[in-house]
This record gives structure tokens, C-alpha cells and sequence, in this order.
């Protein structure tokens, strides 16, 4: 067999992988995540392309979170307001039982 054809195994292999990663994780429900990105449009930017933010790829938590991110996200928007910053949410994900949200 070429490197040419072993290469392109290894890639289908890579591909079918990360579908399958991305199949399993955890993730939000529609109207949850789409409520999220209604109410705090000016903090989440998922049309930007993953290599500017993670959240292309919507939230990578359960419904769980949910509570608790809309009410830091008010909490979050009321500082900003009043300190007169902004920030934008990159990514929002769930690892072994824990919340991660990351801002720039």
C-alpha cells in the first residue's frame, strides 16, 4: 500500500472519529440554547468560524446548566453594563461533571 492510501485512511479514520466524538457529547437542547443566544446576543457569537470561537458548535453542556447560565450571563451583562466593558463567550462546555465558559 502507498503513503498516499495510508494517508488518506488515517484522514477517514480522523473524520469518522471526530463525528462520532461530536455525535456523544454533551449538548443543550434546541430551544434552550436557542433562548440562551436570543437573550445575549451581544456576549455569544456563533457565526463566527471555530478558529475565532467555539460556540459554532452551540453548547456543549445539558439542560442542566441551563438555570445557571442565564443567570450569570444577566449577572455577567449588569457588571459590564455598569463597568462600562465588553466580552464576548467563546466557548461553553461540560467536562467531568463541571461547567466551563470561555471569554475573551
Amino acid at each position: 500500500m502507498s503513503q498516499k492510501n495510508i494517508d488518506r485512511e488515517i484522514v477517514e479514520e480522523l473524520r469518522k472519529a471526530r463525528i462520532e466524538f461530536l455525535k456523544s457529547r454533551p449538548k443543550m437542547s434546541e430551544n434552550l440554547e436557542k433562548e440562551l443566544l436570543d437573550k445575549f446576543k451581544e456576549i455569544f457569537h456563533s457565526e463566527k468560524p471555530s478558529s475565532k470561537s467555539l460556540m459554532s458548535y452551540g453548547f456543549s453542556c445539558n439542560d442542566g446548566w441551563f438555570e445557571l447560565i442565564f443567570d450569570l450571563c444577566q449577572d455577567l451583562m449588569a457588571l459590564a453594563k455598569k463597568s462600562g466593558t465588553t466580552f464576548e463567550v467563546v466557548q461553553v462546555k461540560q467536562k467531568f461533571g463541571h461547567n466551563s465558559i470561555g471569554r475573551l
